[in-house]
């Protein structure tokens, strides 16, 4: 089944950004995985969102866990074609405070939408100089089979 629009492996997601239509499932293993919505723009409300909300869900489900692990995030952001700098801003402000408890960060972002890719790769910088790993990819299908993605229970 894999990703499709507003559905993982046919469940639908944990959260959504109502906003910007963007979709969020906590996943095996355990992490985030976002799915941008009909909003074009990553914006700043949209950032806040994945760093706040989102964020406290999957950490509030990482502590009911048997076994915490390291977190993996996983974006699939080929639908947006811009974004606002101060969204960039708290996205890698986000990544480098959660660098410590995370594993890897993969984007998906179109390859016709430069100014997103431009704005991942400086994000990239950034993460990497604080010990991210953070991959760029044209589709998170191949890289969710490859981990044996599958998203939690609702």
């Amino acid at each position: 089944m894999g990703l499709t629009r507003g559905s993982f492996n046919g469940q639908a997601p944990h959260l959504v950004h109502e906003a910007s239509g963007t979709c969020v499932w906590f996943v095996e293993p355990f992490g985030m995985l976002t799915q941008s919505g009909e909003v074009r723009q990553a914006s700043v409300e949209f950032a806040r969102f994945l760093a706040g909300d989102a964020t406290e869900a999957l950490l509030a489900r990482q502590r009911g866990a048997k076994h915490p692990a390291r977190l993996l995030f996983l974006h699939d952001w080929t639908r947006f074609i811009g974004y606002h700098s101060a969204a960039r801003k708290v996205l890698i402000e986000w990544g480098v405070a959660m660098r410590s408890v995370t594993e890897r960060v993969v984007v998906a972002a179109s390859p016709s939408a430069r100014v997103v890719r431009m704005a991942v790769a400086v994000g990239s910088v950034a993460l990497q100089v604080a010990g991210v790993r953070l991959d760029v990819v044209n589709d998170l299908g191949p890289v969710l089979a490859r981990l044996d993605v599958r998203p939690q229970p609702p």
